[in-house]
């Protein structure tokens, strides 16, 4: 595998990109979300280094709490969460849901009836602290359409969801 190189410079654009999204611009009281994500590790970057992997998982936990802030102080009904794919790091993401004039069903059933994790990694409980997040845990499919070939793979997904 080819070096990570300019860590810093990557990381310092990453972080600027995750705080625009809780910008006043980006969240206007008129806008919706339906279940938009954004995943802080597009490239799975992460998948070779646990160090890195927190990295860009630090970087969404702020957007996360910024966005949070926002959306509260909109007086916005939201949904916000995260989503860790123990095997993938580039299938971690952040999720905004709102009511929506699309019709998907806020909040979201599926994540209603998500058992509670308790086996968690302690590296994302030393991320997200069982006293300020909430932690479910499923075992999703999910197919990868970037190859030649669509590959198919179970993953771990823990979702976090802070606590209100």
């Amino acid at each position: 595998m080819k070096k990570f190189r300019g860590k810093r410079r990557y990381f310092k654009n990453l972080a600027l990109e995750f705080k625009s999204f809780s910008s006043p611009s980006y969240i206007d009281s008129d806008d919706w979300f339906n279940d938009w994500h954004m995943h802080p590790d597009f490239y799975g970057h992460g998948n070779t280094s646990l160090r890195i992997r927190k990295a860009h998982l630090r970087i969404a936990l702020f957007a996360l709490q910024d966005m949070q802030q926002k959306l509260q102080e909109k007086q916005m009904e939201h949904q916000i969460y995260m989503t860790i794919a123990l095997e993938d790091a580039s299938q971690d993401a952040i999720h905004v849901h709102t009511p929506n004039p699309v019709g998907t069903p806020f909040p979201l059933e599926r994540t209603q009836s998500l058992p509670l994790s308790t086996d968690v990694p302690e590296w994302i409980t030393e991320l997200f602290p069982h006293n300020t997040y909430t932690i479910y845990q499923s075992k999703e499919e999910f197919t990868d359409y970037t190859e030649d070939e669509p590959v198919s793979s179970m993953l771990t997904l823990y979702h976090i969801f802070p606590n209100a």
